[in-house]
């Protein structure tokens, strides 16, 4: 970023356009590695831990948020990109506020 003054995730419409174009090209069952090469780290990580009744213990998938703050024709929009991870580190599911991005299935992380 040419401003120092701007948050990590503030982005162009040019890098908002590269990172949902990479996003666009991860595949269901790649690697964290592999994920990790292409996007960057994110700016948040969360283990995502079952209802207790589920009777799994331990923490289900791993949960990587990339935010990105963009300008738009009068307003300012926020966005956050979702990856999930299993325990087997291979990517399940992918939700976004943008919804052209949201594929896979959630429910390994139950």
């Amino acid at each position: 970023m040419s401003n120092a003054s701007k948050q990590s995730f503030q982005l162009s419409p040019e890098q908002v356009k590269e990172l949902t174009d990479r996003v666009t090209n991860l595949e269901l069952g790649e690697s964290r590695a592999s994920i990790l090469e292409i996007m960057g780290p994110p700016d948040k990580e969360n283990l995502c831990m079952p209802k207790r009744r589920s009777g799994v213990t331990g923490w289900t998938c791993r949960e990587l948020i990339y935010y990105m703050t963009f300008d738009t024709i009068g307003s300012v929009r926020n966005k956050s990109i979702h990856l999930m991870i299993d325990r087997q580190d291979k990517l399940v599911d992918i939700f976004s506020d943008i919804e052209e991005l949201n594929r896979g299935d959630f429910e390994p992380c139950r």
